[in-house]
């Protein structure tokens, strides 16, 4: 399956579709694995998810056998900053590298924003890790327009991507707007609204009956038309999904294009709503 991916002018380019990690518990390594079965090149995680040890096994394995070059993926990776602390970029990122068994990053991204000082003085370290070839791009996450902006006035090297919470129901179409005009690439987390959180708040995207019957017209299913939509927006969903199924039919999204009549429509289900973080697990349910 050829798979399309979003670019900026700058060269700057990551494949259209993610896999999401999170804390792993029970049928994580193997919902891993079935993600780089089905063709999932682009890896997002981060320090705080505490998978990357289990991560970067499996990927070792996977080189060891053939199967994969570090070349052939693209992997993210985030800074979760520390308030009120010293701001540790290189020894955190240095951990990753190790976790992960790679010499660098794809994406490097500030997991939270903090005052506007203090991230002025995080985007320093992190331009630091693109010198030193541990990072080939950096980037934020959970930013506003006004906090990049500070960013964009203080940096050496301008961030490529804003990670946000961004679907259906949350279109963020003045962020969307802002990010085009600054050549920012948003990668969308929670693109299906959490069908699959057993605990805590989710969506009814894929159950909406304006979505069902846009899927119908494609014949695909109500998952895929959302992650369409985003695509067709030119932004990255990174969908999580440990079910085997579900993982290989997000997936399926790069032989058909929605109409711009179809588009129109389904933005219509903008209601600037969105969800809270899922709870991390507690430390006898995270798998080493």
């Amino acid at each position: 399956m050829s798979v399309e991916y979003q670019t900026l002018p700058n060269g700057f380019s990551i494949p259209a579709i993610g896999y999401g990690t999170c804390p792993p518990q029970q049928g994580f390594i193997e919902a891993f694995e079935d993600a780089l079965e089905t063709g999932y090149r682009h890896i997002d995680t981060a320090s705080f998810y505490r998978c990357e040890q289990i991560i970067g096994r499996i990927l070792k394995k996977w080189f060891s056998a053939g199967k994969l070059k570090r070349e052939d993926l693209f992997i993210t990776s985030k800074y979760m900053p520390k308030p009120g602390e010293d701001q540790n970029v290189e020894d955190t990122m240095k951990k990753t590298l190790k976790e992960l068994q790679t010499d660098y990053v794809d994406l490097y991204l500030i997991h939270l924003p903090l005052s506007d000082k203090e991230n002025v003085e995080i985007w320093e370290k992190m331009e630091q890790q693109v010198d030193s070839g541990r990072a080939k791009y950096i980037g934020l996450s959970n930013f506003q327009p006004q906090q990049i902006d500070v960013v964009l006035k203080n940096c050496r090297i301008r961030p490529v991507c804003l990670q946000n919470q961004v679907h259906l129901y949350a279109q963020q179409k003045k962020l969307q707007e802002y990010c085009k005009k600054n050549d920012i690439i948003i990668v969308c987390y929670t693109p299906l609204g959490a069908p699959g959180r057993e605990n805590g708040d989710l969506l009814d995207i894929i159950y909406n009956e304006t979505v069902k019957k846009v899927a119908e017209k494609y014949n695909k299913s109500p998952s895929q038309v959302a992650l369409r939509f985003l695509i067709d927006k030119h932004l990255v969903p990174v969908p999580k999904s440990w079910n085997q199924k579900r993982i290989k039919e997000n997936f399926d999204v790069f032989d058909f294009k929605l109409s711009e009549e179809d588009l129109k429509i389904l933005e219509e289900l903008d209601q600037n709503k969105t969800i809270g973080f899922p709870p991390i697990p507690s430390d006898d349910k995270i798998i080493k």
